[in-house]
C-alpha cells in the first residue's frame, strides 16, 4: 500500500466490529473527502445476535432461520427470546452447530413465543464459543 498523497485506493479487505460500531463508523466516514466504507456480513454467515439489539426475521412454516451467538468470558446467565408478530415459533439451541429437531442442546416449543435460559452453571453451556440459535417457523 502507498501512504501520503501518492494513495489512491486503499482497501483494507475484512474488519470484523459489533454492528453499533459499524453504525458509527458508517456515519462518520462517509464524507466528501472520498472516504467511502461498505459493511457487509461475511459471506456464509448467519446474523449474529447481539445482547440488547433485537434482530427481526421472517420464518415461514417448517422453515429455519438460524442466528449465533458468542458466549462471553465470565459466569453470566444466557437467555434467548422469540416474539412472533403471528404463528407459533419454536426455539432450539446447539452448541457451536446447527439445531434441528432432533439434534439441539437446549430448546422451547411453547404455544405462541419461546424464551430459552440457561443459567450460568449450566455444564453444556461454553465460555467465548458458539451457540448456534435455530428459529423454526410453525
Amino acid at each position: 500500500a502507498v501512504s501520503g498523497d501518492h494513495a489512491t485506493l486503499v482497501e483494507v479487505p475484512s474488519v470484523f466490529v459489533s454492528k453499533a460500531t459499524g453504525d458509527l463508523l458508517e456515519r462518520h466516514l462517509h464524507d466528501d473527502a472520498g472516504v467511502f466504507v461498505q459493511l457487509a456480513s461475511p459471506s456464509g454467515r448467519v446474523p449474529l445476535l447481539v445482547d440488547g439489539e433485537p434482530q427481526h426475521g421472517v420464518s415461514g412454516h417448517s422453515q429455519w432461520r438460524y442466528y449465533e451467538l458468542f458466549t462471553p468470558p465470565g459466569a453470566d446467565d444466557v437467555t434467548v427470546s422469540v416474539t412472533p408478530d403471528f404463528g407459533n415459533p419454536d426455539l432450539f439451541v446447539r452448541v457451536r452447530d446447527y439445531p434441528d429437531t432432533l439434534r439441539y442442546t437446549w430448546s422451547s416449543e411453547s404455544e405462541g413465543g419461546d424464551t430459552i435460559h440457561i443459567a450460568a452453571d449450566d455444564p453444556d453451556l461454553c465460555r467465548q464459543c458458539a451457540l448456534v440459535v435455530g428459529v423454526l417457523g410453525q
